[in-house]
């Protein structure tokens, strides 16, 4: 169902520096106003407001307004902070993190919720977020999302953040093929060490996806006071994404493994055909040695010692053996 302006609402307020930019969704007044933030208070009945946080001071500004407990403040103002849902007296508190590709490197981009009853703080501090930067290009979205409730539009970035790993899982994919196809044709340390980085990878999106299933199971069957049961149905979708990442980087887990037991078993071929080649070498010079060292004693009467052709004869009598054994050789397939 479409929104009009005449119908909705929504204000807009961006500071000069853009620290912060603050919606406020009002279904019964059909006036355009200004929010300052030195005059912005909690949402009354009939309004939504979502405050979207990008510096450090913007959230300084709002913590005390909407009664921020110092722990989820020292969580919001600091970095690679762990995936998790808290549960206030006022607020839900939720971390997740989303995949960007920046020149074939995985970059997560960490997004903090403090979902209310009629508010939505989305906190991001010096980390531009793609997937909110579209949605507030979208104008049409934010007040057909924002007079559902902040629930539908938290489970709409956040549903976003998640959709966001299938990209880096297919990134992850392709480069493990690719090393696949180089150890197949030659084996080094190079595709080893490519092998293992992608190895972390893997583990670490897998990590990611674990802990984001916490947190939905938490928004979809333990009866959150901030979910209402229409948006319940919504994270459940996010739910089952969440299971299609984790199978898939279950999967990739297993494509790695494999191929590590690959890599190990061609090295262990190659050292094997090595030692086949030193050991026909040395089975072939074992009788040239013996008949080296009779002739290098130091007897006085050896007969071939002062016979004419007795060199050459040697020579070609070791010659002989060697043929006769590389023959044997090929004959029983061991070279």
């Amino acid at each position: 169902m479409s929104v009009t302006n005449k119908q909705k609402q929504l204000y807009t307020y961006k500071l000069q520096k853009h620290i912060m930019d603050i919606y406020l969704y009002n279904q019964k007044s059909k006036k355009n106003k200004k929010i300052k933030v030195n005059k912005l208070k909690k949402p009354r009945k009939g309004q939504v407001l979502w405050v979207n946080i990008e510096k450090k001071e913007g959230f300084n500004r709002i913590k005390d307004l909407f009664n921020i407990h110092p722990i989820t403040a020292d969580d919001c103002l600091k970095r690679n902070s762990r995936i998790k849902i808290e549960t206030f007296e006022e607020y839900a508190f939720i971390i997740t993190y989303g995949i960007k590709i920046i020149k074939n490197d995985l970059k997560k981009q960490e997004v903090d919720f403090i979902l209310g009853k009629n508010f939505l703080i989305t906190n991001h501090i010096d980390n531009k977020v793609d997937v909110i930067s579209t949605l507030q290009k979208d104008e049409a979205a934010i007040p057909s999302l924002m007079q559902r409730g902040p629930d539908f539009l938290m489970q709409y970035i956040m549903d976003r953040l998640i959709e966001s790993y299938f990209p880096a899982c297919a990134k992850v994919d392709e480069e493990i093929d690719s090393v696949e196809g180089k150890i197949f044709k030659k084996v080094d340390s190079i595709s080893l060490q490519k092998l293992y980085e992608h190895k972390q990878e893997t583990m670490r999106l897998r990590r990611h996806t674990a802990n984001h299933r916490e947190v939905l199971i938490n928004l979809t069957t333990k009866n959150n006071p901030y979910i209402s049961q229409k948006a319940e149905i919504y994270f459940r979708d996010t739910y089952d994404k969440i299971i299609q990442l984790n199978d898939r980087l279950e999967t990739l887990k297993e494509e790695v493994a494999n191929i590590a037991e690959t890599h190990t078993t061609l090295v262990s071929n190659k050292m094997n055909e090595i030692m086949k080649v030193l050991t026909v070498i040395a089975t072939i010079m074992l009788p040239l040695s013996v008949i080296g060292s009779i002739y290098g004693m130091n007897f006085r009467y050896m007969p071939e010692l002062t016979w004419k052709y007795g060199y050459p004869s040697v020579l070609g009598f070791m010659a002989l053996i060697a043929i006769s054994m590389l023959i044997y050789f090929r004959r029983k397939k061991w070279i």
